[in-house]
């Protein structure tokens, strides 16, 4: 480009001109500005959209990223403003088409103020015809400002005051009231906290109060709910205590309220952060009950027009924890839990913020990732299309191609988008940040402002705030109350009762010939509730982990299993507010297919599949007499163990926290079995019901027949008895590939290429001779190591890598007349490493580790070295979780080896 330093073309002149210089309206503070570099010119365009925000953006829009060429000398943009300004003109508008043609015709010099007067008379016509919907239908908006919510996983936002580990809490927020007339509105703040967080706002069904989480000190409070009475702006506390963080609400069609909590007193598996699940109260914030027992985050609860509640689901039972984060679906009462969309996919990896579209059986929802905010690309998700992968979702604004990308941070780049809330099927209020995050790994870092946009990106700014984030958006009106359904729990109860029609029926056991299936073996999953240590083997972070190697993330306990008949019926009764999972065995007990999910009934909850994954749109199949399950009744489970061999202890199992009895209710009522009242910690109020060791229980019990796994008592014996009579000698150690090399003396190598070093890379496969030195990498980008994201444990950060792999070649220099070298290869990595030597394979590792380490590269590689230039390459794959690379190399002489005697 080159840049404006002759005499400025604009109106100001250049002995008078600054490079921003504020006027009473932009196209004046335009006019008179000039900034005379890049730098200028970036801070004139930041300045002008704190000062201009509305109008800023029409530039944005209407000239993208060449906005920045506006004070070049040469440039011919405001042309191309007034073209792009007009393409929404109708044939109705015949003044502002005349004035525009003569304008064009005329061409008179750029600085002339016509030219941008014009323009804004053309963004003020745009824009009414834009916010025609929202101003009829919505014209009043709640919203709140705070930080940008995130941590270092999507979910890891309820900033709990005690948090054994990750803890976010940026203080300084309100809560907002945008009030729109004509085409500008004014904001109104109904509270204001300087030391705390306010979020979450949810209006009421007759537009009257909205309940919202507070937070007001970092380790003195935790969120709570909150309700104000906007006519009178009295606020008054619903829920308690310090020590757990409520977030999340949402008004429930019969009154109540349904929200996110740490009560559940659980641990992340893969990491030490609170986990956070669904609970109950009523209106005033008593009778508090869990809905969901769930492994690890549930988060984002909506209600749907017909009364079911959606809400994102993070899972992992016995597979990888990146990409399960589906939809999922419940009622209000927690009955019917089970997939909305994407429960076996990889695609998207996270579906953030999802809410319903009124008249609409379509969702909006946010693409986002698992290491990532809370942010990321706007979609459609339409469940007659597909349930799977990009079946059903369909990236809009604009609508375009939507692949299936397999990505753990998904849609990080570029725009970003937050809590959407949809007017119709074409129109959205949005949060919304465009061009996205100067560095994407920065999750707290960037401006959202509030917006209306439709499906093809059009936008105007609704609200936005020079200092911090505008966000969560939620229309101030009555609207209509969903249906109510009516609940089928029964606190009187503490089973509830599953059916399955037919399990060959669906693509669960494509392959198994009818007949082979004999039982279903039920497992419950009981989960950690501190964090403590982590696992030693390679993959992803256990913490308190369950076994070594790689054992399951959760604590497992065998139940019983049921009959499954010759029509591969089933029907069983199980524990209820129990998470389980079921198996499918043989004839012999072996398992021939597992869930890798889990289920939950409510106390009297009857649930029913047709097969096994099958379509949840498939009908059941039309039996005359009813399948043999229906005909024989729910069976209770069948023991797995037959008992305990005399050992009652053995029944106990340490930690678990089900069945409560009845309780009074304040004022003397009495709550359901497991209501709770919220002003006190769910272990302060449950009544001591004793197992066999006097454990106290506040769920469902586990049959007594049930215990836990010992590898020591249920293992053990079998491998003394039948193994290790024979397979006693094993003494020497296994060799290992990848064992730190005993005798690397730092004190007497030389280093051939240093840790921390410079790098060609490469992001995208760069073809089959990459490692070789006749390779050309010209094009490849310079970078300094460590590459990877931010925040992984290990080496020291210095250059981006965000996709899942990556290509370095660096070369160095061997001094003439060297002697043969011994090897050795000093690595960090994160996750799988090849390291080539003049192309030949020197080291290779699977997996992840912490710290820098020292190997023995190959006898191979070894030989490869030689005196002048030599390359080196390494290639780095990552599939899970932090993502990190650094190599070094070392050369000693080659020392006499003594023969092992092995």
């Amino acid at each position: 480009m080159r840049w404006l330093t002759l005499p400025l073309i604009l109106a100001a002149s250049v002995a008078t001109a600054q490079p921003y210089a504020k006027r009473d309206t932009w196209p004046q503070t335009m006019l008179a500005s000039a900034p005379k570099d890049p730098a200028a010119v970036q801070a004139f365009w930041e300045q002008l959209d704190r000062d201009f925000p509305i109008q800023a953006d029409w530039l944005l829009q209407d000239l993208g990223q060449r906005r920045s060429e506006w004070f070049l000398a040469d440039a011919d943009l405001h042309r191309q403003l007034l073209s792009s300004a007009a393409k929404e003109l109708s044939q109705a508008d015949r003044d502002l088409h005349a004035r525009l043609s003569a304008l064009l015709k005329e061409n008179p010099p750029r600085s002339d103020p016509r030219w941008l007067t014009l323009y804004a008379e053309l963004c003020e016509h745009r824009r009414s015809h834009r916010l025609a919907t929202l101003l009829a239908h919505a014209p009043r908006l709640i919203f709140t400002k705070h930080y940008n919510l995130a941590g270092s996983h999507y979910a890891y936002t309820e900033g709990q005051s005690d948090a054994q580990h990750e803890r976010h809490f940026r203080p300084g927020a309100s809560l907002c009231l945008l009030e729109m007339s004509g085409l500008y509105g004014a904001v109104r703040t109904l509270i204001r906290d300087p030391d705390g967080v306010i979020r979450d706002p949810d209006v009421s069904y007759d537009g009257q109060r909205v309940l919202f989480a507070w937070k007001k000190s970092d380790r003195l409070d935790d969120y709570h709910l909150y309700e104000l009475h906007v006519p009178t702006g009295q606020v008054r506390q619903l829920t308690f205590g310090l020590g757990f963080a409520d977030y999340e609400a949402v008004y429930l069609p019969d009154g109540d309220i349904l929200f996110n909590s740490t009560r559940c007193v659980q641990t992340v598996d893969c990491w030490w952060t609170e986990v956070s699940n669904l609970y109950t109260c009523d209106k005033d914030g008593r009778y508090l009950r869990r809905l969901g027992f769930d492994q690890v985050h549930t988060n984002f609860p909506q209600v749907l027009d017909d009364g079911r509640v959606i809400y994102t689901r993070w899972e992992y039972n016995d597979r990888g924890q990146i990409y399960p984060q589906p939809l999922f679906q419940m009622n209000p009462d927690g009955a019917g839990q089970t997939e909305f969309y994407g429960n076996n996919s990889y695609f998207p990896t996270s579906l953030l913020h999802s809410r319903g579209i009124p008249g609409s059986h379509k969702v909006v929802s946010i693409a986002s990732g698992h290491h990532s905010a809370q942010s990321g690309k706007l979609v459609l998700v339409d469940r007659t299309r597909g349930r799977q992968e990009n079946e059903g979702v369909q990236l809009i604004a604009p609508v375009r191609e939507t692949r299936a990308d397999r990505i753990d941070a998904y849609g990080q780049d570029g725009d970003q988008w937050q809590y959407p809330h949809a007017l119709s099927e074409r129109e959205f209020i949005v949060t919304f940040l465009p061009l996205g995050r100067k560095k994407p790994t920065d999750r707290f870092e960037g401006r959202f402002s509030i917006f209306w946009m439709d499906a093809d990106g059009r936008r105007e700014l609704l609200v936005s705030d020079p200092h911090t984030s505008c966000n969560q958006p939620v229309p101030l009106r009555p609207r209509p109350r969903p249906h109510t359904r009516p609940s089928s729990v029964d606190y009187r109860k503490d089973t509830g009762v599953f059916y399955l029609q037919d399990i060959y029926r669906g693509p669960g056991l494509a392959g198994v010939s009818r007949g082979v299936v004999k039982a279903l073996r039920v497992v419950a999953l009981d989960y950690r509730a501190a964090g403590i240590g982590r696992n030693g083997n390679w993959g992803a972070l256990v913490s308190t982990p369950v076994a070594i190697g790689n054992g399951s993330w959760d604590v497992k306990t065998v139940l019983g299993s049921a009959p499954v008949y010759e029509d591969g019926s089933a029907m069983f009764t199980v524990p209820a507010r129990t998470p389980i999972y079921f198996q499918a065995l043989d004839a012999s007990g072996h398992v021939v297919q597992t869930m890798r999910s889990w289920a939950t009934l409510q106390p009297g909850e009857v649930s029913s599949c047709v097969g096994c994954h099958e379509a949840k749109s498939e009908p059941p199949t039309s039996y005359e007499r009813g399948t043999i399950a229906l005909r024989k009744g729910a069976q209770p489970l069948q023991p797995f163990y037959g008992g305990v061999d005399g050992d009652s202890t053995r029944n106990c199992r340490v930690g678990q926290l089900r069945n409560s009895t009845d309780r009074p209710a304040p004022g003397g009522s009495r709550l359901p079995s497991g209501a709770i009242p919220v002003q006190n910690s769910p272990a302060a109020t449950a009544s001591p019901g004793k197992t066999d060791c006097g454990v106290g229980q506040l769920r469902n019990s586990i049959p007594p027949a049930a215990q836990g796994f010992s590898f020591p008592q249920d293992i053990q014996p079998i491998l003394d008895r039948h193994c290790i009579r024979c397979h006693n000698d094993r003494t020497r150690k296994r060799p290992s590939a990848t064992a730190q090399a005993a005798d690397f003396d730092p004190e007497s190598v030389v280093s051939l290429s240093p840790r921390e070093s410079d790098w060609r890379y490469a992001t995208q496969p760069p073809g089959a001779d990459w490692a070789k030195p006749g390779f050309d990498d010209s094009k490849w980008p310079v970078g300094k190591a460590g590459f990877g994201r931010r925040g992984t444990p290990g080496g020291k950060h210095a250059t981006d890598w965000l996709t899942p792999d990556i290509w370095l070649r660096r070369t160095f220099s061997m001094p003439a007349g060297g002697e043969a070298a011994k090897l050795f290869v000093d690595v960090c990595h994160d996750e799988d490493v090849e390291v080539y030597l003049n192309g030949v394979l020197a080291f290779r590792a699977t997996g992840y580790i912490t710290k820098y380490q020292t190997f023995a590269a190959s006898a191979e590689a070894a030989r490869a070295l030689k005196p002048g230039e030599n390359l080196l390459a390494v290639r780095c794959h990552q599939t899970t979780g932090g993502q990190f690379i650094d190599v070094a190399l070392f050369a000693a002489r080659v020392a006499e080896e003594k023969p092992s005697g092995q």
